[in-house]
């Protein structure tokens, strides 16, 4: 598991959590263009229809996008607390979308008794203005906190500028976020999270006809609630939540609007047996629901408006098992049994192993399977769905070491092999590929003290992935390097510069693929102290202007600069 703190976001002062998550190993983002745009996370090699978010324990996949997953084109690092980054199949625990990974969020919380506050402000390249505002209480049986983050950009075009498209695409979002909790006895403590988003994005269409109105409206909301309850032996937790996405795409006047909603009722037990026994079990139930129109664009200039929709039950059970036999060993053993209204029951397993030969010294290996349900658009979609679609399965190996030298420096390296069965691929429309689709290599990562205020950090990850064609699966880099520098300059002054290396991409170029140019793109941010709770800081983003692309016909921004003050009370 990869894990993000506050900390390390304000190092960087980088403004989309998914920017950021690049500079981990294994980790790859494609993206439609500037902040707001259409932006897909890869996992390994796996797109986001593999990989399972969720914000405060909210699962905020999308249930009406065409693959349900979650679009990280808007979510900024403002009111981001910790990131938990886990790779490999996790249905075990997480059920269908977890083949690839999970990516887990928390918001602004309140670590110690007492209140805080903050404040930031930035304004920069494409008419950039963003601010945030966080607060947060801690009492002994209680806490609260609260954040606010507004963004305004006339950014710049999704196409790239070859195409002729040279109109910036523009976006503003805002962001409110809540949670509290309290004790009401000394075993039983409630508490909710809750987040609201409203944004507005303009973006540019895959075909183009010169008409630059094209803009996706889109709010978001998400609600959870829970009891903690301490048991004598067991300690029980009970959880309800919510996630509505609604957005509309407009286009040359038109408008196409998409729904989706899911709830969610989750109870876990905790026992520990021992203090080298864990036992966690629990049940959940699932429900999810989409409403769409769709443009049929098979006779132009006539577009026909079709409505789809859809809905699925999943109920599951789980289990892990967490042993530790001596100090050198932890196992941990997990089950999952789903039983889904569209296609019956399923059963995910996995199990992990630590061994630590000696206090420097990790070695790690996991095994376990997983599936993807067919999302409800590729099953109901009138133009595109296909009711005979199964689920997709999946089987994951990895076997990594680590070497810890000091407090801070360590050297990682993991082997990785995936495969999926019954791959779904849109030609036309949704449909099952026969066969066995890989996804293989290694990653490598390091962070070394060169001294007592600089830090060498770099990650490397190689990926072969290939469909059952043993065509290469477009948009995943092959080669993805990132190397740079951290600390401070003087007791005030502190930066960090790194420079990103992408190589041997594929991009769809029907009915064939087209080899996508390498490029390097160098960053760097420079942090000044005011005072102790003042900082003022540049951040310059592709400080080289490197022209690029992640997706083919979509460039990303020239250099860009950056200032703003943060301050905390």
């Amino acid at each position: 598991m990869e894990v993000v703190t506050s900390e390390d976001l304000a190092e960087t002062q980088t403004t989309r959590v998914a920017d950021y998550l690049t500079r981990l190993p294994g980790i790859s983002v494609t993206t439609n263009g500037s902040i707001g745009n259409s932006t897909q996370l890869r996992v390994r090699g796996l797109d986001g229809k593999y990989v399972a978010v969720r914000i405060d324990g909210i699962d905020v996949t999308d249930p009406a996008s065409p693959q349900t997953s979650f679009n990280f084109g808007s979510l900024t690092t403002d009111d981001i607390a910790r990131i938990e980054v886990l790779k490999g199949s996790q249905s075990a625990l997480y059920g269908s979308e977890a083949i690839g990974g999970v990516i887990n969020i928390t918001t602004n919380r309140a670590t110690e008794i007492g209140s805080v506050g903050s404040f930031a402000a930035e304004v920069g390249s494409h008419d950039t203005l963003r601010t945030s505002a966080n607060f947060s209480n801690r009492t002994e049986t209680s806490e609260l906190s609260f954040s606010i983050s507004h963004i305004q950009t006339d950014g710049f075009s999704s196409a790239d500028e070859n195409d002729g498209n040279d109109e910036a695409d523009g976006h503003t979002s805002t962001r409110l976020s809540i949670s509290a909790a309290f004790d009401t006895s000394e075993t039983v403590r409630l508490g909710f999270s809750a987040f609201y988003q409203d944004s507005e994005s303009d973006f540019d269409e895959f075909i183009r006809d010169g008409t630059p109105d094209e803009e996706t409206l889109a709010t978001t909301f998400g609600l959870r609630a829970f009891a903690e309850i301490a048991g004598a032996d067991v300690d029980h937790t009970v959880s309800a939540s919510i996630f509505e996405n609604d957005r509309e795409s407009i286009s040359n006047g038109d408008a196409d609007p998409f729904k989706g909603n899911r709830s969610e009722i989750t109870y876990q037990g905790d026992y520990i047996a021992s203090d080298r026994m864990r036992y966690s079990f629990g049940a959940d139930y699932t429900k999810e629901e989409f409403r769409s129109t769709e443009d049929d664009f098979s006779a132009f200039p006539v577009v026909t408006t079709l409505k789809a929709s859809g809905e699925t039950e999943v109920f599951g059970l789980f289990g892990e098992t967490l042993y530790s036999p001596n100090d050198q060993i932890d196992l941990a053993l997990s089950l999952r049994v789903d039983d889904h209204s569209e296609f019956g029951t399923f059963a995910s397993a996995r199990a992990a192993l630590a061994y630590r030969p000696s206090n420097d010294w990790i070695i790690r290996t996991s095994i376990g399977n997983g599936f993807r349900a067919p999302s409800l658009y590729e099953l109901n979609s009138n133009l595109y769905g296909n009711k005979d679609l199964d689920p997709e399965e999946s089987m994951t190996f990895e076997l990594g070491a680590e070497r810890q030298f000091s407090e801070t420096g360590f050297v990682k390296a993991t082997l990785f092999y995936m495969e999926i069965e019954d791959l779904i691929q849109f030609d036309n429309g949704y449909k099952q590929v026969p066969g066995t689709t890989t996804s293989q290599g290694f990653e490598l990562s390091t962070n070394i003290p060169v001294s007592d205020r600089v830090s060498l950090f770099g990650a490397y990850t190689y990926v072969d992935i290939q469909d059952s064609d043993d065509d290469r699966v477009i948009r995943v880099p092959e080669h993805d390097l990132i190397l740079g520098l951290s600390g401070a300059i003087t007791d005030r002054l502190s930066g960090i510069i790194s420079a990103q290396y992408i190589d041997g991409v594929v991009d769809s170029d029907f009915p064939d693929t087209i080899d996508m140019p390498s490029y390097t793109v160098v960053n760097s941010t420079l942090s000044y102290d005011l005072t102790d709770a003042t900082q003022a800081y540049l951040r310059v983003e592709n400080m080289f202007d490197e022209e690029y692309q992640t997706i083919r016909g979509y460039g990303q921004s020239d250099r860009a600069f950056y200032v703003g003050l943060r301050t905390s009370f």
